[in-house]
């Protein structure tokens, strides 16, 4: 048996209006063998990667997290979440608070650890970018486009890199900003980038 967190909608439903119910067990009945088929149950290792990736996973607009017990087969998706064959809900607790200027500057952070062995004229620019949002010197919107723009001419430039850059740009706009910022952080776990370190040094702050 495993420990995980589950989130759920307001209504303790989840994909496919799934209804949860506290001590009940669940099993995936189907024969998919990949995460988002009916072959696992989803669950976090650590209620800020639940929290944190709801944009661009459930996207639950009101969401409740729920400490979890697991059981059998596990598939592991890059760390940011996990399947199990078997899961119930134990007990529900409070969510991490993770504010909109915390999720961008984890997308950044995440993001400059892609961009920080590129050796190209983008990759400095964008570096350059990163530092002075990261020191408080330039926030700005127009200063966001700019190092967006610049990387994504680049060939090379990974999806987090603009998603990072299109986060901070629209930090007016939270709704917006968490999910690119989620995205930019998605990808970046796609180059090997531990984001739940890079999630704890930021909201530990």
């Amino acid at each position: 048996m495993m420990e995980a967190y589950k989130l759920t909608n307001s209504k303790m439903q989840t994909y496919n209006h799934t209804q949860w119910i506290i001590d009940e067990w669940k099993e995936a009945t189907g024969d998919g063998k990949e995460l988002c088929t009916d072959g696992y149950l989803h669950f976090s290792d650590d209620p800020l990667l639940a929290v944190f990736f709801n944009p661009i996973h459930a996207s639950f607009d009101n969401p409740r997290l729920f400490i979890a017990e697991t059981d059998g087969e596990k598939l592991d998706d890059r760390g940011i979440k996990y399947g199990y064959k078997r899961g119930r809900l134990i007990e529900e607790i409070g969510l991490p608070v993770i504010t909109t200027k915390q999720r961008i500057e984890i997308s950044i952070r995440a993001a400059y650890e892609v961009v920080k062995p590129i050796k190209k004229p983008w990759a400095k620019k964008w570096l350059k970018w990163a530092d002075d949002w990261l020191s408080n010197k330039d926030r700005s919107a127009d200063a966001a486009d700019a190092a967006s723009s610049a990387s994504a001419s680049s060939a090379s430039a990974a999806s987090a890199i603009t998603a990072s850059s299109a986060a901070s740009a629209s930090s007016a706009y939270p709704a917006y900003a968490a999910r690119a910022s989620a995205a930019a952080a998605n990808a970046a776990t796609e180059k090997g980038i531990d984001i739940l370190s890079i999630i704890k040094q930021v909201t530990k702050k």
